[in-house]
């Protein structure tokens, strides 16, 4: 580029930086104050709209009193007379008034009249959807208030201006009779006319609506930031002003939007750009002449004087001189020029000498400095550090330039080849760095960096390369350990399950890092949210978009926040993600970034809707469980009671739950039940019989169960009425009682009727000489007794329908040693019983079988030796019994058949077994073993 271009192209740039200056200046003084006056007009047309929706709940406050005040209400109130509704609440007060809604209560909040009209204009006789669900509305109603009050509410289809006032007459001091509400919706038509009246764009939407526009959702964000107004510009054709008005409940119900024109802003911007083209104009006709008066004076002299230059320097005849001729400031610059080419003369020199002592330089440096002759090639200079590094003398390499190759390690052997091809097929046009490893005589390995840049001759070609080669070992090994540690802290990111990100700190927040588990998590890469600035915000679920939006606020307010949403994987399905972050500050205190992770709660959100669902479970068990239950603290203060105990206490829900005790309905000696169960009871429920008052002053009588409800220290308690179980379980205990008495009286006259027949059977085998009638007379008298036994200890047992068996064979066997005069160091007898009960039909069978089988050892098995007889006694399967006698005698004749045998013994032990149901058997093997089966 010649000098004239530059002097153009300088006049341009400070034309252009003129313009610019101007531009920015009038920007910050002009649009900037036009800009901040918008806003104070903006702010105050928002004030207008508040005034004005205050101006209105004025004026429906006062016609609502004025109604409430009036005799005709008041009457109204008392009779609810038609003529009153006919001539006082026509469509004509609807449409003269603006009213939308009338709504008369009475004292116990009954409605007495409604009348509101819908979208359509169609009067209706309901109440509007969501009317009830404010609290404070409620009370508003039914507080018998003789103050009138109003404000907003915030209804599912539209927000409601509403006004309450109590009902009173004329005289203020006489007995409210009810309360009278008026509203007014908000809705369209109220805007329209509303911007009419106050020149006002005007735009109403509710609060917290997720269907919003984002603008709304930007400013309701700003009001959570505590922010009362917030202000958007829409490109230079209008400016919005958003604000909230609160319901009835001081909670923020609608935010509106107030939009002006921006005419006088576009207008200044015109005058500017008219100013700016004519600053251009007037700046190219100023360069214009300037440059041609520079190119008759200044520029022309240079051109000759750039032309003599360049001869003496394609020459590189430093003796060479310029001609001067004048006085002018060229002349000062010629005679300059000589002067300049005579010290590049006399630097000649000095460089000529300074070489000598860069060589002596370059020997004491650290590194290798080295030459390399294209033409010749190979090394004309190595310096003396080449044999420190390389631990070689150089004179190989200047004998042999190709042994550079034999110096490299195999690892990384390539790239030296190749730059060193490069060099030597003069392909090095521009310096180059690399890096390689080289092996010393010792093995040990070195890692080098050269820098090599090629030097030209005066004809413009390589003839030489110069280079520096640095010993960088330590780097490497230090780079080495840095990627390690790099490794090891990828695994460990990777390894966790919370993906780690960072954020820009300005919107809209693009992702600048986020771990690779992210795809193991969400199914995409950490690319895809890298390249997309709003890949984040695209994938949360829209009803999760506004809060995630607010909250992302607060973090960058607080400093440090959580929050949780859901998140579309690339599957398309939505996982709960737990997002907690912090704003890291830089030393000044400043916001640089956002750091965070995520962590996938997906389980934990299904297991706390699985608990929800647990709990809509448990309340419908509760209420349906048909037995009268509540749950109470450890004071007894009742917190929850279910439709049976209303049904058994005689209390409605609401008075139980307004503040009773369980104390209420206990009597006073079964509190202390009450207290010691409740420090009793821990895992296990208890119950316990107790009395219960209801409402009447009645005592029922009830099962209490209690038990603590796991992790809490509350108790659930149930109350099963047995008062007419007890009454009768009484009257069954009485009857019972008699019959016990009537039965143990039974047995014990059988028992003395069957003692009085074996003293008889006593008394007569005295008078018998025969021995054998003695016997049988002895016989029958032990029958008589074991059966005596039976009854005998059936009327002495506490229950008189089973005879314990262990301890009935004890006796039994002592009473028949005894009558039989066997000692029991001569006959030993023992009993494998367990615990055996049975039924009279079943004992006195059983009584007479082993009465005659241990006889029969006594009489028959050991003559007049020792012996030993055992009585097993044992319950097999469920239902059935097995009974053994055997003895060690001499065993009975192989002869005798059991189930043919005309013995009365044997015959009666046969017909009790089958009386019994049973089966008898007979094993003879080292003496008699009987064994009877029944069930």
């Amino acid at each position: 580029m010649n000098l004239r271009k530059k002097t153009l192209l300088m006049i341009g740039a400070t034309l252009l930086a003129l313009v610019l200056i101007l531009y920015a200046t009038s920007q910050i003084i002009l649009v900037t104050g036009l800009t901040n006056l918008e806003e104070d007009n903006i702010k105050q047309d928002a004030a207008r709209f508040e005034e004005a929706i205050l101006i209105e709940e004025q004026n429906l406050n006062a016609f609502t009193r004025d109604m409430a005040s009036s005799d005709e209400t008041y009457n109204f109130m008392l009779n609810q007379n038609q003529q009153f509704i006919d001539h006082n609440l026509d469509d004509n007060l609807f449409s003269a008034m603006g009213i939308d809604l009338v709504l008369f209560f009475d004292n116990q909040g009954h409605i007495i009249y409604v009348k509101r009209l819908d979208q359509e204009n169609q009067a209706l006789s309901t109440l509007p959807e969501g009317m009830g669900d404010y609290n404070s509305l409620k009370s508003l109603f039914f507080n018998n208030s003789t103050s009138s009050s109003g404000g907003i509410i915030n209804l599912p289809n539209k927000p409601l201006l509403i006004s309450v006032s109590p009902v009173t007459g004329s005289n203020t001091n006489s007995t409210v009779r009810g309360t009278v509400v008026m509203g007014r919706d908000l809705n369209k038509h109220f805007i329209s006319s509303f911007s009419n009246f106050t020149q006002l764009q005007l735009e109403l939407s509710p609060y917290n609506l997720p269907e919003a526009g984002r603008d709304f959702q930007d400013a309701q964000a700003a009001f959570n930031r505590n922010e009362n107004i917030f202000i958007t510009y829409n490109g230079s054709e209008s400016i919005s002003a958003y604000g909230f008005l609160n319901d009835i409940e001081n909670n923020p119900a609608i935010i509106f939007k107030i939009t002006d024109s921006r005419l006088y802003y576009a207008k200044t911007l015109n005058s500017i750009y008219y100013f700016m083209a004519m600053i251009i104009i007037a700046g190219f006709i100023m360069g214009f002449s300037i440059l041609i008066y520079l190119d008759k004076s200044v520029l022309s002299s240079l051109s000759q004087l750039g032309a003599n230059i360049k001869f003496i320097g394609e020459k590189k005849d430093f003796s060479a001189r310029f001609p001067v001729s004048g006085d002018d400031e060229f002349s000062l610059l010629t005679r300059s020029l000589n002067k300049m080419m005579e010290k590049l003369e006399n630097s000649h020199l000095t460089l000529q000498k300074s070489e000598t002592k860069f060589r002596q330089l370059a020997e004491n440096i650290d590194e290798v400095f080295g030459i390399y002759d294209l033409k010749k090639k190979r090394f004309i200079y190595l310096s003396p550090a080449f044999k420190d590094i390389w631990g070689r003398d150089p004179q190989e390499l200047y004998d042999d330039p190709r042994k550079w190759k034999d110096y490299l390690d195999g690892r990384d052997k390539v790239k030296g080849i190749d730059l060193f091809s490069k060099i030597k097929n003069n392909n090095l046009d521009e310096e180059e760095k690399i890096q390689f490893p080289i092996k010393r005589p010792d093995n040990s390995i070195r890692w080098i960096e050269a820098r090599l840049s090629p030097v030209k001759d005066h004809s413009g070609n390589v003839n030489r390369v110069v280079g520096i080669a640095t010993d960088i070992t330590r780097d490497k090994e230090a780079e080495y350990q840095l990627k390690s540690t790099k490794k090891r802290l990828d695994f460990l990111i990777s390894a966790t399950p919370a993906i780690i990100y960072t954020l820009s700190i300005h919107p809209p927040h693009k992702t600048t890092f986020i771990s690779n588990n992210v795809k193991k998590q969400t199914g995409y890469s950490p690319d895809d949210f890298l390249k997309d600035s709003y890949f984040w915000m695209d994938r949360i679920h829209p009803d999760d978009v506004s809060h995630a939006l607010a909250d992302l606020g607060t973090l960058l307010q607080k400093g440090q926040h959580y929050y949780e949403y859901r998140f579309q994987r690339r599957d398309g399905k939505f996982i709960w993600m737990r997002d907690e972050a912090n704003v890291i500050m830089d030393d000044k205190g400043q916001p640089v970034e956002i750091a965070g992770y995520w962590i996938n709660i997906t389980k934990r959100k299904e297991a706390e809707e699985a608990q929800k669902e647990s709990e809509r479970t448990y309340k419908t068990i509760f209420e349906n469980t048909g037995t009268a239950t509540v749950i109470m603290d450890k004071k007894m203060d009742i917190m929850l009671l279910n439709t049976e105990f209303e049904k058994l206490s005689g209390y409605s829900r609401e008075e139980i739950q307004a503040g009773m005790n369980m104390r209420e309905f206990t009597l006073p000696g079964d509190l202390e039940n009450y207290y010691n169960l409740l420090i009793k009871v821990k895992n296990t429920p208890y119950s316990h019989e107790s009395s219960f008052k209801t409402r009447e002053g009645k005592i029922k009588e009830v099962i209490v169960t209690l038990a603590l409800i796991p992790g809490t220290e509350l108790y659930v308690s149930s109350f099963l009425d047995i008062t007419d179980h007890k009454m009768a379980d009484n009257k069954l205990k009485a009857s019972l009682k008699e019959k016990e008495v009537l039965l143990q009286e039974l047995h014990h006259r059988v028992k003395n009727n069957l003692q009085v027949i074996s003293s008889l059977l006593s008394l007569q085998s005295r008078y018998l000489t025969d021995k054998k009638s003695q016997e049988l007379f002895n016989e029958s008298q032990n029958r008589v007794r074991s059966m005596t036994l039976i009854h005998e200890m059936l009327y002495k047992s506490p229950d008189l329908s089973q005879v314990g068996f262990k301890q009935y064979i004890k006796e039994l066997s002592s009473v028949l040693l005894s009558s039989y005069g066997a000692s029991k160091n001569q006959i030993s007898f023992k009993m494998e019983v367990g615990d055996i009960y049975l039924d009279i039909n079943n004992a006195i069978p059983c009584g007479l079988i082993l009465n005659e089988l241990i006889t029969n050892s006594l009489k028959h098995a050991f003559g007049s030796g020792p012996g030993e007889i055992k009585v097993s006694f044992q319950k097999k399967e469920p239902g059935t019994y097995a009974l053994e006698v055997e003895d060690n005698g001499v065993g009975i004749p192989e002869d005798i058949d059991i189930n043919k045998s005309k013995s009365l013994g044997l015959r009666l032990v046969r017909t009790l077994t089958q009386q019994l149901g049973g089966s008898l058997s007979l094993e003879k093997v080292q003496g008699t073993k009987f064994k009877i089966i029944f069930k």
